[in-house]
């Protein structure tokens, strides 16, 4: 989208065996404060810093693929939590770049 549209995204399952084409994002949380995005048309709150990194990686007429832990990992199921984070460093190795902010 354009700089001052919404944040719309959205979740699919892919597995790394099938080799995907993605990017990864790590961030830091930094300030607290929340706004909010869409995935799958719903609204999701993330902190500001979240949120203004998505709005500067993202390209008017393209769609990225990103994986970032804190949509793709459940954070409320511990197992999964758990499982996911076992596998990042495979998810950050396989990525075709990774963007980094700090804000």
């Amino acid at each position: 989208g354009k700089w001052d549209d919404p944040i719309s995204c959205s979740l699919f399952v892919v597995s790394l065996d099938n080799k995907p084409k993605y990017t990864t994002l790590s961030y830091v949380w930094g300030d607290p404060n929340i706004t909010e995005i869409f995935i799958d048309n719903v609204p999701w709150k993330v902190p500001i810093n979240f949120f203004t990194v998505l709005k500067r990686i993202r390209c008017p007429d393209l769609a990225l693929v990103v994986w970032i832990d804190a949509i793709c990992i459940r954070q409320t199921d511990d197992k999964e939590r758990s499982y996911q984070v076992a596998l990042m460093g495979e998810i950050y190795s396989n990525a075709i770049a990774t963007f980094v902010w700090i804000g």
